[in-house]
Formats: C-alpha cells, structure tokens, sequence
C-alpha cells in the first residue's frame, strides 16, 4: 500500500475513528512500525520508543477499537516528528539559498 493510500486512511481515521477497518488499521501502522507480534486477538507494533502510545490493535467487529485508533494516530503523529527530525539533524532534507 503506498503512502497515498496510508495517507487517505489516516485522514478516515481523524474524521471517524469509529469506522475504520481492523486491517486499514493494520496496514497503517505495519507502514510506520512493521509487522505485529500476535498474542491472542491482539495485534501488538514496536514503536520507537519506551512507553505510550503503544499500538495494540483488536477487532471490534469488522473494524479496529476506537479508543486504539486514537492510540494509533498519537503514535504515527510522533513516528512522523522523530523521523523529520533525524532528517532534518542529519542534513536529508534539502536546503534552500
């Protein structure tokens, strides 16, 4: 799935957390923080970084926890901070005259 399609998800999951597929849910956060270790019905991602948020994801029908999509969203937001960080202290990002 292309940061596109990730990037559409992750605007759903702002306007409606209550509606989101558990694999949308799933595939967003295997963008940002790789395959999951499955314990039971749980869906548990590595983050980055000790503590919360942490992703733990279960079904709730069809579609992912409500309450867990938030999680979700705090921890892609953070993902997204630390990452344009390290670019922008290791030079990546392009400078302008």
């Amino acid at each position: 799935m292309g940061m596109t399609a990730i990037d559409d998800i992750l605007a759903q999951m702002e306007r409606s957390p209550e509606n989101i597929r558990f694999s949308e849910a799933c595939a967003v956060a295997e963008e940002f923080f790789g395959p999951p270790r499955i314990v039971g019905s749980h869906y548990i991602y590595k983050v980055m970084w000790p503590g919360d948020p942490r992703i733990n994801l279960q079904k709730f029908g069809k579609n992912a926890k409500p309450y867990q999509i938030k999680q979700l969203l705090k921890a892609v937001a953070r993902a997204r901070s630390m990452t344009q960080s390290l670019e922008e202290n290791s030079g990546h990002k392009s400078r302008k005259n």
